[in-house]
């Protein structure tokens, strides 16, 4: 990094930042924390892991560097694990922000947020800086699916048009109490 100045973690989302996704959603439940954790299955039955292209890894994260040095986004985070639910939700927990995801966008709620595709990541940036975004992007040959959301207040909200919201405060406890709550159970 030649400009300490110019860095973007995961812990820089802003309220009123919109939550944008670089790559493409295949829908990939395969060997993912969804698959092994939600529905219970192990080993072969979990399925395949996602396929990997190193080729469009590297061009994305040319352009997420290019994004970062322009200055264009406030935070950055790798989708893994969990998808981009668990993406965003760790956004959210470490800037401070909560985030709303937009439900028109979904083609199948579970895949589009839990699906673990590779050469995914979100970013949070302002929306004027947008068509920047999406200039710098066809540039350089990478496709920006729309925003998947906003950040701002103290949940996260995985539908616009729900009333339920998880506080922030109640992910913060169970991501960062777990160890405790566990170790108090042991002998």
């Amino acid at each position: 990094i030649e400009d300490l100045n110019k860095v973007a973690t995961l812990k820089g989302a802003q309220p009123g930042d919109v939550l944008i996704l670089i790559g493409e959603t295949k829908g990939h439940l395969g060997a993912s924390l969804y698959a092994r954790k939600i529905l219970g299955l192990d080993g072969e039955d979990a399925g395949p892991p996602p396929p990997v292209d190193l080729e469009t890894e590297r061009k994305n994260a040319d352009f997420v560097r290019t994004l970062i040095e322009q200055g264009l986004v406030n935070a950055v985070h790798d989708v893994s694990d969990g998808g981009i639910a668990c993406a965003a939700a760790e956004m959210a927990l470490a800037s401070g922000v909560g985030v709303e995801f937009i439900e028109e966008l979904v083609f199948d709620f579970f895949e589009i947020l839990f699906s673990e595709d590779q050469n995914r990541v979100l970013l949070a940036a302002r929306s004027e800086k947008l068509e920047s975004i999406r200039a710098v992007a066809a540039r350089s040959g990478v496709d920006v699916i729309e925003t998947r959301g906003s950040f701002g207040g103290s949940g996260i909200k995985l539908s616009e048009h729900s009333d339920t919201t998880i506080p922030l405060s109640s992910l913060r406890e169970a991501h960062e109490g777990w160890l405790p709550t566990y170790m108090s159970k042991v002998d």
